[in-house]
């Protein structure tokens, strides 16, 4: 690999023998706005030497941040009109061959199929206003789209004593976790799990009870197709839905008051029910 230019940094998250994500930054100010969260993710930064030794094959993935301008975000939104996954600060476009994800008008990824190379632009004083949180988002966003093609799950939820709380975008604070039945395991910000111990899968409801309620296999399983951190174009592969059904049936589902749960005032404190 040619020598590396000093603007450009590096930071490389490893999922077993799987997959490999490359994040390069063409500068320093576009790494400082990921690089708390990236850290949180599990991504460590490469210094020169461990650049050039980067294996390029079918499953590493090079993700490519530069600058952009809400200019050029607004008019894919604005002049593309197949628009054909939503959220309310997110939505996919069809351009071309391409997906093309926005997020609101802070951001843009291109991602080309069947290629492994993919375009981030960032809009950096727009981005950096809630750094945490949007860079947690697209983390969530991109990380869930090649896990997927591993037979691997994730969803918005945060690790706690008893097992995992399955929690909308906002009130998880944008941590999510990642499924994977075939390793019996989990990886959260906090580390892995095994699903091999006996694991709650938790629910939390505005309703006051004094009991925990369980859920049914069945009610478990709607619930979390509901939660899948999945945002594409493209249908959701049979394979994670069978993945689902499988993980549905080998935790137990249970409902708590969400006045109950104390969640972690610090990403090293574990949260509790």
């Amino acid at each position: 690999m040619a020598q590396q230019p000093d603007q450009l940094t590096y930071y490389k998250y490893a999922y077993e023998d799987d997959f490999t994500v490359i994040f390069k930054f063409s500068e320093v100010n576009l790494e400082e706005v990921f690089e708390r969260s990236l850290s949180d993710v599990g991504f460590e930064k490469l210094d020169f030497s461990q650049v050039s030794q980067i294996r390029i094959d079918g499953d590493t993935y090079f993700v490519t941040i530069n600058s952009s301008s809400s200019q050029f975000i607004n008019r894919i939104s604005n002049q593309n009109k197949i628009q054909l996954a939503k959220s309310e600060i997110e939505s996919v476009h069809l351009i071309g061959a391409n997906q093309v994800y926005l997020l609101d008008d802070k951001l843009f990824w291109s991602k080309t199929p069947n290629r492994l190379r993919w375009e981030v632009g960032l809009v950096l004083s727009k981005f950096s206003q809630d750094a945490q949180k949007n860079s947690r988002l697209f983390l969530a966003r991109i990380l869930s789209s090649i896990a997927a093609e591993y037979n691997i799950f994730s969803f918005f939820g945060v690790p706690v004593e008893e097992g995992l709380v399955v929690l909308n975008p906002v009130h998880s604070h944008f941590e999510f976790v990642l499924i994977d039945n075939d390793r019996s395991k989990i990886t959260t910000f906090d580390g892995e799990k095994s699903l091999k111990d006996e694991l709650e899968l938790i629910r939390l409801t505005q309703e006051n009870f004094d009991e925990p309620k369980f859920m049914k296999a069945d009610e478990l399983f709607s619930f979390l197709m509901n939660g899948l951190n999945y945002f594409s174009i493209n249908s959701l592969p049979k394979k994670i839905t069978k993945s689902v059904y499988e993980f549905s049936q080998m935790v137990s589902g249970v409902i708590y008051p969400e006045e109950n749960f104390k969640p972690r005032e610090a990403k090293n404190n574990t949260p509790h029910i």
